[in-house]
């Protein structure tokens, strides 16, 4: 499964259906970084450095090199 960061423009019922699908899904409201205007870059720099479930670290897809991150 992949992990991901979502920030507060992400759907949180998204959120929650990826986990219902057994993601490992981290939003910027539960990290304590939501609404307080944080550049792209820094976003992606947390996510980067983020450990996740299964040692996974970043913001994955499941067909996508492991420990890289993505933007979408």
């Amino acid at each position: 499964m992949a992990s991901f960061y979502t920030n507060e423009n992400f759907p949180i019922k998204a959120a929650q259906y990826l986990r219902e699908m057994g993601h490992d899904v981290l939003t910027s409201h539960e990290a304590g970084k939501a609404n307080q205007r944080i550049p792209d870059e820094e976003v992606l720099i947390f996510a980067a450095g983020k450990e996740f479930a299964g040692n996974r670290t970043g913001v994955e897809g499941r067909d996508l090199p492991a420990g890289r991150v993505y933007q979408f």
